[in-house]
């Protein structure tokens, strides 16, 4: 059970607070999909610790407000993707990897309708080679909607391991 309730203060001080929390179950998963979220959060944050299901590394999409078409570009790591159908969220850990990975992403004014929606964020890992990285990643969605949704799934088609936690925050 998570320490934090919804739509609780999480730091003394601050107006960040939790959403929801998904914590994947023993069968794995597919999709972790965040629905009605409020407009009252001027801005989201996503905070993952999560792993493959399959023992391969693999790369994650974002995708917002059930939004699946070609509208999607990232940068990461110094490559550009663009006319994607999801935003190239982060990678995700092998099942054989004694870690998890663990991001940080922030989508500023997901409440707006006057701009363009964003993401900037960083995600780190350990391999199953038993090699670390840390890149930062950013993605933009071709769209000036509200965000009430967001969707997380393993790109190649795999499902989430038992035990990945994702949640997700908003700012006033």
């Amino acid at each position: 059970m998570s320490p934090y309730m919804p739509n609780t203060v999480i730091a003394a001080n601050t107006s960040i607070r939790l959403i929801q929390q998904i914590v994947v179950g023993v069968d794995g998963q597919a999709e972790i999909d965040f629905q009605s979220i409020p407009q009252t959060y001027a801005a989201l944050r996503i905070v993952c610790a999560w792993r493959n299901e399959a023992d391969v590394l693999a790369t994650t999409g974002l995708r917002f407000n059930g939004d699946t078409a070609a509208n999607y570009r990232t940068l990461i790591g110094g490559s550009e993707e663009t006319g994607a159908t999801s935003i190239n969220f982060a990678f995700i850990s092998a099942s054989s990897s004694p870690w998890s990975t663990y991001v940080i992403t922030d989508i500023p004014f997901s409440a707006g309708t006057a701009l363009l929606k964003q993401t900037i964020g960083t995600f780190a890992l350990i391999d199953e080679d038993d090699l670390g990285a840390r890149t930062d990643v950013s993605g933009f969605w071709n769209s000036a909607a509200a965000i009430n949704r967001v969707t997380l799934f393993i790109r190649a088609g795999t499902d989430f391991q038992a035990g990945s936690i994702v949640n997700l925050y908003g700012s006033v």
